[in-house]
């Protein structure tokens, strides 16, 4: 045991642990879905969590927001729009820029984002249940040190612009 606190992991090895930790929490997601639970892309459930979170948007801002392409965040609204039942997000145009579309998260998709939200969350829970109190203590705090680490890094697209 003391061989393995001296040697620092490769940060390869444990980023790929975590990486798998997350497929395998959205592979069982999958599996469980619940009859009726909405079917979200990622880029869709992220889409809808800007929105939920951040309040209606331009297409153009909320494309900026998710990091996609300007193609993608087209098939992402028209999904949104279509894909299910009844439309998850409502689209009108700009009052002050007739060019621009104006999209609102609605009843139905902050519904879905927060289903989707669950999901992942109660299949975590699941996971971390093998843990100590002791060493939830202690990822809680790797987690957090890591997450404002992440929240830190410097935005691709900024760096490339002069």
């Amino acid at each position: 045991m003391a061989d393995e606190r001296a040697q620092r992991p490769d940060l390869r090895t444990v980023a790929l642990e975590i990486f798998e930790i997350s497929k395998l929490t959205w592979l069982m997601a999958q599996r469980r879905k619940p009859e009726g639970e909405y079917d979200l892309s990622e880029s869709e459930f992220l889409a809808l969590d800007v929105l939920q979170h951040q309040g209606p948007m331009t297409v153009g801002d909320l494309q900026r927001r998710v990091e996609v392409l300007p193609a993608q965040m087209s098939r992402i609204i028209r999904n949104l729009e279509t894909k299910f039942d009844q439309p998850l997000v409502d689209c009108a145009i700009n009052a002050d820029d007739k060019r621009k579309i104006n999209v609102k998260i609605n009843r139905l998709g902050a519904q879905a984002a927060d289903g989707f939200r669950q999901s992942k969350i109660e299949l975590t829970i699941e996971s971390l249940r093998v843990l100590s109190d002791e060493d939830l203590v202690q990822l809680l705090r790797i987690v957090r040190q890591t997450r404002a680490a992440a929240e830190n890094l410097p935005n691709q697209k900024e760096q490339e612009q002069p």
